[in-house]
This record gives structure tokens, sequence and C-alpha cells, in this order.
């Protein structure tokens, strides 16, 4: 291969390592409905399809395992990819344990490791980054950072 055929592939090699797309898998936010429920989610990006959460009450997490709740949600409503359960109780003191994945242009990005803390005193708020409106009018919600 003579000079300029070694430069060409250089060229080329660069071009594909520059041009590889990376994300950077945000933390969730993490609300607490009441009287019953929590919703985690992410705000929607460019090339986002499929946003999974795993997750335990209470319980650590060992690695990528599937966890008492294990959902893929494939659809963003509102500018988020949401996962809502209604049924479980976060009290004051319980930790959510939980990983992440999020699928974007084909591509899966793990986040491994969160935790959130339930407070002992929540502030109530009327909305959140859904144009300052909860995202099902008939809940409270309680919203903390992590």
């Amino acid at each position: 291969m003579g000079t300029k055929g070694f430069a060409l592939m250089v060229v080329l090699v660069t071009g594909i390592i520059v041009n590889v797309d990376s994300y950077d898998t945000p933390t969730p936010l993490v609300e607490v409905l009441n009287p019953y429920g929590f919703r985690v989610s992410i705000p929607d990006s460019p090339g986002v399809q499929l946003f999974a959460f795993h997750g335990n009450i209470n319980q650590e997490m060992e690695g990528n395992e599937a966890g008492t709740f294990s959902v893929d949600i494939v659809s963003k409503k509102n500018g988020r990819w949401s996962y809502t359960n209604p049924t479980a109780s976060l009290n004051p003191g319980d930790t959510l344990y939980f990983w992440t994945h999020v699928r974007v242009n084909g591509i899966g990005y793990e986040k491994f490791h969160q935790e959130f803390h339930v407070p002992a005193k929540p502030s109530q708020n009327t909305g959140d980054s859904n144009n300052g409106q909860p995202q099902s009018g008939d809940e409270d919600v309680y919203i903390f950072s992590m």
C-alpha cells in the first residue's frame, strides 16, 4: 500500500471513529405518587427508541438482574419516556434500587447501580417537566432530586 492509500485509510478510519454516535444516559426523574405508586422517566432525545427500567424496593440489584419491576417502554408521552407503577408503595426511608437501559439508534446504553432514597418529608409539587402539570391529573405528585 502506497503513501496515498495509507493516508486515505487513516482518513476513513478516523471519520468512522469520530462519527460514532454517543449517548449520555440521563439520570431519571423519580416521582413518588400519592397515595401509592411511583414514576421513573427520562426526557426524550433524538434517536431514542426504548427505555427500560429494572428495580427493587429496599433490595439491592445484582448486576443486570431483572428485579421486581422490569419493564420496557416503547413509546414516549408528552416528551418523556416514563414507567408508572400505580400500586407500589414508596415510604419515607425506603430505597429504590434500579438500573436503566436506553436504546438509541439501535445501540443500547445501560446505567447501573442507581439508587433513589425517599426522604422523610416530601414537598408536594403540583407539576413536573410536563408543562407544569402532572402526567396524570388524578394523583398528587412528589418530586425528588437524586
